[in-house]
This record gives structure tokens, sequence and C-alpha cells, in this order.
């Protein structure tokens, strides 16, 4: 089957689900129109390994660039009933799938904002060349970006103890909107960056 026509099928098939076959997220249920790693529980196992070791039951997870929300479902079973999980997506396709994850698997533990974060509170382009590639200045969806340091002095999430980034390339932005709530904490960062130079400017931000 060409690109075009699967392209064609995902808004007939992703109300359909089956559930995870293996991995932290096994039993979950999930969208079939997604990539088959997802469904076979082999999405990233590294990282889906490390992450599932470093988050505790009762921690605040954020999940800073959610997608269709794997690790928005590892981290729900992870932190358990007195735990938190905030999912940042701002792809309004991607917002989809996040949404009905949450919803099919019940997690009341989990909060999906439509936030883009970054270094300012306002307004910005976002898109790229596919779903898991949206960025900040990319694309014409205009999201709303949020700090982390207003989210949290705001009330509207509580600090995290452990988070993901992974924003196609923003991470330093991020980094600058969240120094007052990062100053200090003993928070578990997961920050995959796009470049060896972003690698540098974040270790040095840090």
């Amino acid at each position: 089957m060409r690109l075009k026509d699967v392209l064609r099928l995902r808004p007939l098939t992703r109300h359909l689900r089956v559930r995870i076959r293996r991995g932290p997220c096994r039993g979950r249920l999930w969208s079939i129109a997604t990539r088959s790693s997802f469904l076979r529980g082999t999405y990233e196992e590294e990282l889906s390994r490390v992450m599932s070791e470093l988050t505790q039951a009762g921690d605040v997870f954020w999940d800073v660039g959610a997608h269709y929300g794997y690790y928005t479902l590892l981290a729900a079973g992870s932190v358990g009933p007195n735990g938190t999980v905030y999912s940042f997506e701002p792809h309004d396709e991607n917002q989809w799938y996040l949404e009905h994850h949450i919803k099919w698997n019940r997690l009341h533990n989990v909060t999906p904002l439509p936030f883009a974060l970054g270094a300012k509170d306002g307004e910005a382009s976002f898109g790229g060349s596919s779903h898991g590639m949206a960025r900040l200045g990319g694309g014409d969806q205009v999201v709303a970006v949020r700090r982390m340091d207003t989210l949290v002095a705001d009330g509207v999430c509580m600090p995290p103890t452990v988070l993901k980034v992974d924003i196609e390339g923003a991470e330093a932005n991020f980094l600058s909107g969240a120094r007052e709530t990062l100053t200090g904490s003993s928070a578990i960062l997961i920050l995959e960056t796009h470049s060896h130079s972003l690698f540098v400017e974040c270790k040095e931000m840090l």
C-alpha cells in the first residue's frame, strides 16, 4: 500500500484500538493507526527501561513533547494513583491521539495540556515535516507557549520530580523558561538534544 493511501485511511482507523503486546505499557489500549513499534511495545526500548527505573510511585512527571502519549502511559503506571502526570503536546492531531489514549485507559492521574513550553509566554508558529518532528517556528499552526516557571508560579502545575523533554531542538528555550523552578531542584531530567552544539548549550545552562 502506498504512503498516501495509508494517510488517507488514518482518520478511518484511528478509533480502532488494541492492547500493547509487551514492554512497560503492556496491556494498555492504543490506536492501530500508529507505528507498529508502539503496538509491539518495542518503541525506544532502552529509554523506556531507564524511564521505568527512574520514575517512582508518588512522582510528579512532566512529559514535555508527549506526541501520542507512549511515555505518558508508562509514567501513569509508574507514579501510581498518588502521583501526577502532566502531558504537554501542542500539535492538534497528536493531541487527538494523546487525549484518546488517556481516555481509553482511564488514566485519572494524567492531565493533558495543549501548550508548547519555551522561554517566553505567548504564541508561536508550530509544525514540521511529520507529526513526530513538529517544532516551534515551523509549520502554520499557531500554538500557545508557556514557561515552566509561569505554570508552576500560577498553580497550574506542580513542580516536577521527573521530566522527559523531547521538543525537536527547542530544549535550550525550554530550560530558559524553567530556571526558577529547576534551580536547586533535585528533579530527574531526561533531555533529548538534537545536535552536539545544542547538547553543549544545554549542559552549560544546567
